[in-house]
């Protein structure tokens, strides 16, 4: 059944929740469904195609405006954050259902009494929710005595016909555009300059990795602090439009996250058969299984540069963890498979609304 769907994003910021909505909305569209991705407000520095409903998601006139196009939807898909008031307050006498993809980690942001009040209070103006994990729809489900019955899990994703792993001239040419020799060992770090993303600890990684290259990109309100105090063997890329570029300039990834759920960071760098060194937060072991795909380890700057250390020192071991990185992550994370499971979905609730 082909829908109208209006999916709501944080912002036009170019960030993990946003991408996804629009990779998202090629999925669906190429299943026959009519899709329009909006922002609830522009944010600090947008860099993405969409219309922002106002400078703030909670202007009146922004409020409106989505509240219009909520109307003519069959169905409407909240990404996170600020989406989720926003579609709340905007769906105040609309019949469109509401689907809110929780994306963070609730254990982190539901920490405070305060918090889980105001949160609950949106969730109830919703029709389902999708968790990206069985961890995080127990959550869901006890702290804000959410039915179990209508959260449903959908994994994130990423083009698996897009992140491939490079040929050689695809690494060389990455490399070059980058300043980087062939022979480098190089580490990415692909994210929000953001306290809970502690880049700063990616420098104390690269610190202790002495002459190999960290590649950091990525914007925020860290970014000019961790500019400042990056040492001669950082490459600063800001804001990146295609990350391709990144991961196949890269010999692995690093994750240094002190927060996070499934980040599509991890997915997208194993499509590309990248092995990825990680803090074990949140739900990260579901995508870098230990020893198989990558390394999970604690959230010590010397745990992570001694994984890294390994990494340099066996290029076969890279081979074999990047490989099956590709493969797993193909399997479980395609955008293929997850936007399958969002049609499907996203068909049952208009349904139930009919």
């Amino acid at each position: 059944m082909a829908l109208s769907i209006l999916q709501v994003i944080a912002s036009a910021e170019r960030r993990g929740a946003e991408t996804f909505g629009l990779a998202l909305q090629g999925e669906l569209e190429r299943l026959g469904h009519a899709v329009m991705t909006v922002a609830a407000e522009s944010g600090a520095h947008p860099e993405l195609d969409v219309e922002a409903m106002g400078d703030r998601w909670a202007d009146p006139k922004a409020i409106r405006r989505l509240r219009a196009l909520m109307r003519a939807a069959d169905v409407v898909i909240a990404h996170g954050s600020t989406a989720l008031p926003a579609s709340a307050l905007a769906g105040l006498g609309v019949a469109t259902p509401i689907v809110y993809r929780q994306i963070s980690d609730p254990a982190q942001w539901t920490s405070t009494r305060a918090r889980r009040l105001r949160v609950g209070l949106y969730l109830r103006r919703t029709d389902h929710v999708v968790a990206l994990t069985d961890r995080t729809k127990s959550i869901v489900a006890e702290r804000f005595r959410y039915s179990l019955d209508r959260i449903t899990v959908i994994p994130n994703g990423a083009d698996a016909d897009r992140f491939v792993p490079a040929d050689d001239s695809q690494r060389r040419a990455a490399r070059s555009s980058y300043g980087l020799e062939s022979d480098d060992f190089v580490v990415a770090w692909v994210g929000a300059f953001s306290a809970e993303k502690r880049p700063q600890m990616a420098l104390d990684v690269a610190e202790r990795l002495g002459n190999d290259w960290l590649v950091m990109a990525g914007t925020g309100p860290l970014q000019s602090a961790i500019a400042s105090a990056a040492g001669d063997r950082v490459v600063m890329l800001g804001s990146v439009a295609d990350t391709l570029t990144v991961y196949h300039a890269a010999d692995a990834l690093l994750l240094t996250s002190r927060t996070e759920s499934l980040p599509a960071v991890l997915i997208e760098a194993g499509l590309c058969g990248l092995p990825c060194v990680a803090a074990g937060v949140g739900d990260v072991p579901s995508i870098v299984i230990d020893g198989s795909t990558g390394f999970v380890v604690g959230e010590r700057a010397g745990e992570m540069a001694d994984a890294l250390r390994q990494l340099r020192s066996d290029p076969e071991l890279r081979g074999r963890l990047g490989d099956r990185a590709r493969s797993t992550n193909e399997k479980t994370f395609s955008m293929s498979m997850v936007g399958r499971q969002w049609s499907s979905l996203a068909a049952s609730v208009a349904a139930g609304r009919r």
